[in-house]
């Protein structure tokens, strides 16, 4: 991130206070857990989660916040009480889901795929970097096979 950008402009800031918030302690690699979502994620969030799956880290993207668990990755968009066939998303982190990240100067893309089907999610590049972890972080899990196995 260029040096020059005023602090309002860094990672966790964006235009919309209700849906940023840093994702994790950059220092630690301690997982952020509910209480570290924003109230309209967490309030959809929650209820989604299977007994004792952690939620590790989130990052905002443009209508919409890419929530990591320590099983799934999860899309939550925002408006989701309006949308409650599409409002949330989630795949488990197994070798069917793909993500691809591509960016620009402006803005970064992220690619889900998953049995045939994909999802695309735009990023400003404030929020690049928060992507960027999150997807590095979420392809570990994938491809290290530690991601536990779904209880029910």
């Amino acid at each position: 991130m260029p040096a020059n950008l005023a602090p309002s402009c860094r990672v966790g800031r964006g235009p919309s206070a209700r849906w940023t918030k840093t994702a994790t302690d950059m220092t630690t690699s301690r997982p952020l857990g509910l209480d570290g979502l924003t109230d309209p994620v967490r309030s959809m969030v929650s209820p989604a989660l299977q007994r004792s799956e952690e939620v590790l880290e989130s990052a905002t993207a443009v209508g919409c916040t890419l929530v990591l668990t320590d099983r799934r990755l999860m899309l939550v968009r925002e408006g989701t009480q309006h949308r409650p066939r599409t409002g949330v998303q989630t795949w488990t982190l197994d070798r069917t889901l793909s993500i691809r990240l591509s960016s620009s100067r402006e803005r970064a893309r992220v690619l889900i795929e998953c049995c045939g089907q994909a999802v695309s999610v735009f990023v400003a590049a404030v929020h690049a970097a928060a992507i960027r972890r999150l997807v590095v972080d979420a392809r570990e899990r994938i491809y290290s096979g530690e991601a536990p196995a779904d209880p029910s």
